[in-house]
Formats: structure tokens, C-alpha cells, sequence
């Protein structure tokens, strides 16, 4: 079975994107020093300072993403709120293109510590 592409990350390659999806479920994963977050529903945006998130453009919508989080950040993300099957996680990062262990081409988010300044 093939699994689904995000094509819709690739032409923002290298870009910093806003995010904000569901938490369908996460794993630490201990010889990596990450938790891996599977984000159901995200919405990715280009940020702009002088909208409000729901004002921003929207440049892409995925079914899910796995986010994996290096721990050393991971207390920017835990102040909201914790982490608890199906609420909403807001996050940011840079989308970069990767290669699966089957060898095909994807593209996801890779987090970047969370300001913690609105808290």
C-alpha cells in the first residue's frame, strides 16, 4: 500500500511555517532523545506578525504529520496545556523534505522550540 504524499509542503521547502492540528496520539522514544506526536488535521500557514492566526494564509492542509520533538525543546510545547489525546496543538517549524525507509520522497515540519512569552 502506498502511503499518501504531502505534495502540498513541497513547493514551502526551507520556509517557517504556523501550525495548528489535533493530537491523535505520541511516543517518547528514548534513544533518540524525541517524543514523535502524531498532529491529525494539521493546518499549515505562512506566518505574518500582523494577522491573527485564523487571518493568515493557509498553505497547506494534511491528513496527519509526525512531529518529532527533541526533548531538549519539548517544555516550550508541554506549557500548553500538556499533552492529552485530541486537543489542539499549536506549533511552528520549517518544512524540509525527507526520505522514507521504503525510499520514496516526503515532506513534513520539523518543530522548533516554542515561544513561551504569551504564557
Amino acid at each position: 500500500m502506498e502511503q499518501k504524499k504531502r505534495y502540498g509542503l513541497a513547493p514551502y521547502v526551507g520556509e517557517y511555517v504556523l501550525c495548528k492540528g489535533w493530537i491523535k496520539g505520541w511516543k517518547d522514544i528514548s534513544k533518540t532523545s524525541q517524543r514523535r506526536v502524531l498532529i491529525s488535521q494539521p493546518t499549515i500557514k505562512k506566518p505574518n506578525k500582523n494577522l491573527l492566526f485564523a487571518n493568515q494564509e493557509i498553505l497547506s492542509k494534511e491528513h496527519h504529520l509526525n512531529l518529532f520533538i527533541n526533548k531538549d525543546i519539548l517544555y516550550s510545547y508541554e506549557i500548553y496545556e500538556g499533552f492529552e489525546i485530541y486537543n489542539q496543538f499549536c506549533f511552528a517549524g520549517v518544512v524540509k523534505e525527507y526520505q522514507r525507509k521504503n525510499g520514496t520522497i516526503d515532506y513534513g515540519i520539523y518543530p522548533t522550540a516554542q515561544s513561551t512569552l504569551h504564557y
